[in-house]
């Protein structure tokens, strides 16, 4: 697998590195022939391979090597068609349109972060669909089945393989998909280029070689330059594009003849000046056309385009493409469309997060809140068509019928849970249709099959995020204070529109996502148990009877799902987060448990990727060994052997953090002590905290009970008091401490397993399930690749395996951040299971019970 990414990535290096821009503009300012061109931009595949000599397993990769110096010989005129013919022949198939190659679907997912796949897909359509299509006679229909392409295809290829046609056919619930991180780069590209220079600027976060955030907003405004130039060559000059259809409209596009002997100069100087766009000329900015909304460009009225960014960038490609293949000698064309693609391939690889490194949550936040992404809200379009949007690539997907949006509401002072509501059922209901969309009829037919074909549902998540303030600051203040208080704003807006009559059907379910070290299920308990609880006679916290007053309308209760056990620190942190998900939220038949990858990491192999050390809070690591240390003495399993050192590092522990406290001459707590005290973490401190008015008053809430002995419990809830309150004992507790990994690896690799066993037991006994996302699980999680997947471990397609099974879904997460669709991650488990060693038969069953679980689980009404 290795060989063959390291051949693919020879081509890629020729489509989306910015030193091929370094060699057009060197070339611009040269004067030099076509030739010079060529054997300057020929040079960089023998550079990437020289480069990658010295690599392991160069020699495994020599055939696939050998494969693009031929075809780079055969066709020495033109290395940008070398290149992407590499890739179409490797990765792609036809099959009436361009679909991936099943068996290489794993290899493809390597380069989907470094190049846009919408290139290679048009270059398939513009050289070798004809010649294909006229094999198949076809003749009388290229131009219907391109106008499908350009408007309908997803927004990443179909892969070719027969189980996913069925699932496709059979349709598939999309249970997990954040609105945010939903718009792949293809979308935002159009709202780059209308306006460069309102692009914010920030830290980038891709793999975007030299380049920093104002080199990139100055090629984006070259980008658009390039754009302006080649459509005037397209639309003005390409008579071998249906030159006769674009006259026709009688529309005036506002720029000069591309039969100007300016032209060439012009596009010269934009090469030349790159990084300088300000030396460029204004009058080739990006085309406005009339009758269209302000950010439409002119590739809109390219033959079979739409008004769509997506079908307007397909057709401007497929038609350069084309334009390029019948005018070989054109080296200005072929040098505008290559920095274009270039620029653009950049653009994706700061927006996309790869596979293979930068693992983790903290660098995926870099991905998912770039500042490119930003200028959607700006330069987007009204609220109503960034949801369609999303909507029409789900659908695209292959068959997407249920979709559940996970969305961050707004603050209630700016319309709140409200205005994202408003904003969907104007999506799905706009209020004049044609006035809306008069300027394309095929665009109304999509909507109206939007409409007809798919149920959606709005899950507001509440965002997790690390305390602002010192735990120091103010000792009247608990944990999370601010974080506490916001849910609180946001749980009562939540709750107000679900109740309503009217956009209140929209809202079927609650989260809490974001990085999960720092905030707990503990902040969100009350709020979330709230929001899906009945009125009890006055026995709620006053909070929540102040908000109840004005709502008498009681429907469905919201549906549950929690994203945790995805980041960790250590591993037995992600797996007490998955416990305390479970009882502290009250989760119950029907919720769900977002990734929750501590359930089945090997802890060997994730010691192997972490290291010998991992840094960590004093206070997380007690609560981890006492957590650890009552789960498995009570599971009498035999580990008073293993759990004998674990008690020596508790004592030591406990005595760090409580014995220099001057509270009083209590003796340190017990283990059983320190196991209630976390208990009680799942109680609102706002409102048990105002029975605790002095140290010496130990009166507990009346909510506590009290099992076996009074003088526990009292003790336990001033441990838990304590924790929130206690200004010296959680400095204490926040202290960062290191803990080493090395030291007996096969019993705490047995204690682990033991301990993931038996949480999983209650998730199978409780009916709650898991919501996986492969291409999310692999970028964020400790996993080489996708073959390693806990769910192979938790529910594999091999029907006599032991596997205790829970109920497992499938989801996308952030499409727009991962550069995938649901239908993908369906392809990339499929795939998965075969090199795994699965039987064709076992997959086909497998997946459709992947897809009929995702279906029943679906917080929407998915009754057929």
């Amino acid at each position: 697998m290795y060989a063959l990414e390291l051949s693919d990535r020879l081509a890629i290096d020729m489509l989306s590195r910015d030193v091929v821009l370094d060699e057009l503009s060197d070339w611009s300012k040269s004067n030099d022939d076509r030739d010079i061109l060529v054997d300057r931009l020929s040079s960089r595949l023998w550079m990437a391979l020289e480069k990658f000599a010295a690599q392991k397993y160069v020699d495994q990769s020599r055939v696939y090597v050998s494969d693009l110096i031929v075809i780079l010989r055969q066709r020495p005129g033109n290395p940008l068609f070398v290149a992407i013919e590499y890739l179409v022949r490797r990765h792609f198939v036809w099959r009436d349109r361009a679909m991936l190659r099943y068996e290489n679907v794993l290899q493809t997912q390597n380069w989907l972060a470094k190049c846009n796949p919408i290139q290679p897909q048009c270059y398939l359509w513009a050289i070798n669909a004809q010649t294909k299509l006229r094999t198949r006679r076809l003749r009388g229909l290229p131009d219907e089945l391109r106008r499908e392409f350009y408007s309908n295809a997803p927004s990443l290829p179909e892969v070719d393989e027969w189980n996913l046609r069925a699932l496709r056919h059979l349709g598939l619930a999309e249970i997990h998909r954040h609105l945010n991180g939903s718009a792949l780069p293809s979308v935002l590209w159009s709202y780059l280029l209308s306006a460069p220079s309102q692009v914010p600027l920030g830290e980038l976060a891709g793999d975007v070689d030299r380049l920093d955030d104002k080199k990139l907003r100055a090629l984006l405004h070259t980008a658009s330059n390039l754009r302006s130039a080649i459509l005037s060559k397209l639309l003005n000059g390409a008579g071998d594009v249906n030159d006769k259809t674009c006259k026709s409209k009688g529309e005036s596009f506002g720029v000069r003849s591309a039969r100007d002997s300016g032209w060439s100069k012009a596009v010269n100087d934009c090469l030349r000046n790159m990084y300088d766009p300000q030396k460029f000329s204004s009058r080739n900015q990006f085309l406005a056309v009339s009758g269209l909304p302000k950010y439409r460009d002119a590739a809109a009225r390219l033959p079979h385009a739409s008004d769509h960014p997506l079908s307007a960038e397909r057709a401007l490609l497929v038609c350069a493409f084309e334009y390029l293949q019948l005018n070989p000698t054109q080296t200005m064309f072929l040098a505008a469309l290559y920095a274009y693609m270039v620029i653009q391939n950049l653009v994706w690889r700061a927006l996309i997060k790869p596979r293979e490194y930068a693992k983790g949550f903290d660098r995926f936040e870099r991905y998912h809140s770039h500042f490119l992404r930003d200028v959607e809200k700006t330069q987007g379009r009204v609220g109503q068509d960034r949801y369609l949007d999303r909507l029409l690539q789900a659908q695209n997907t292959g068959g997407v019928r249920w979709v559940e949006l996970r969305v961050v509401p707004a603050s209630p002072e700016k319309g709140g849970p409200l205005l994202e509501a408003r904003k969907l059922d104007r999506a799905l209901n706009p209020p004049d249709l044609k006035k809306l969309f008069r300027s394309d009829n095929k665009r109304r037919e999509l909507i109206g099959a939007s409409r007809s074909g798919m149920t959606v549902g709005l899950v507001f998540h509440f965002i997790k995020r690390k305390e602002k303030k010192k735990p120091d600051y103010c000792r009247c203040s608990c944990r999370h204070l601010e974080l506490r208080m916001e849910v609180r704003r946001q749980a009562t807006a939540i709750g107000r529109l679900h109740r309503s009559q009217g956009l209140g059907r929209y809202v079927v379910g609650v989260d809490a996502a974001g990085p999960e070290i720092d905030a707990g299920p503990e902040v969100f308990a009350p709020a979330i148990i709230w929001l899906r609880s009945r009125p009890t006679l006055g026995l709620e916290p006053k909070w929540m009877q102040s908000a109840r007053k004005t709502l008498h309308n009681f429907p469905t209760p919201l549906g549950l799902t929690y994203h945790v056990g995805e980041d960790f620190r250590h591993l037995l942190s992600g797996l007490r987060a998955v416990d305390e998900a479970i009882r502290f939220l009250e989760m119950s038949s029907g919720d769900r448990i977002g990734h929750g990858l501590a359930l089945g990491v090997e802890y060997r192999l994730w010691c192997h990727r972490v290291g010998n050390i991992v840094a960590m809070p004093r206070g997380q690591r007690l609560d981890d060994l006492v957590w650890m240390r009552t789960r498995l003495g009570s599971a009498n399993s035999g580990f008073s052997g293993y759990l004998f050192e674990v008690d020596k590092e508790i004592e030591r522990l406990v005595r760090e953090i409580y014995a220099s406290d001057e509270s009083g001459p209590d003796p340190m707590p017990t283990l059983q002590v320190l196991h209630e005290a976390w208990k009680m973490r799942a109680m609102d401190p706002l409102e048990v905290g105002r029975a605790w008015r002095s140290h010496a008053e130990r009166s507990m809430p009346d909510e506590i009970a009290v099992h076996d002995s009074p003088k526990l419990m009292n003790k336990a809830y001033g441990l838990y008091h304590d924790y929130h309150f206690n200004v010296k004992q959680r400095r204490r507790y926040n202290e960062l401490i290191k803990v080493s990994l090395s030291g007996d690896q096969q019993s705490w690799h047995t204690m682990v397993t033991c301990l993931q066993d038996m949480l999983l037991k209650d998730v199978v006994r409780k009916r709650i399930a898991i919501e996986i996302n492969p291409t999310s699980n692999l970028c964020i999680g400790s996993l080489a690749d996708m073959t390693e997947h806990p769910v192979f471990r938790w529910h594999p397609p091999e029907q006599s395996s032991t596997a205790l099974r829970p109920n497992i879904l499938v989801g996308s997460d952030d499409p727009g951040v991962f550069a995938t669709e649901l239908l993908f991650e369906y392809a990339a488990l499929s795939r998965a299971a075969e090199e795994r060693g699965a039987t064709p038969r076992e997959i086909s069953m497998w997946l459709n019970e992947l897809r009929e679980t995702s279906r029943k689980f679906c917080f929407l009404d998915t009754r057929d």
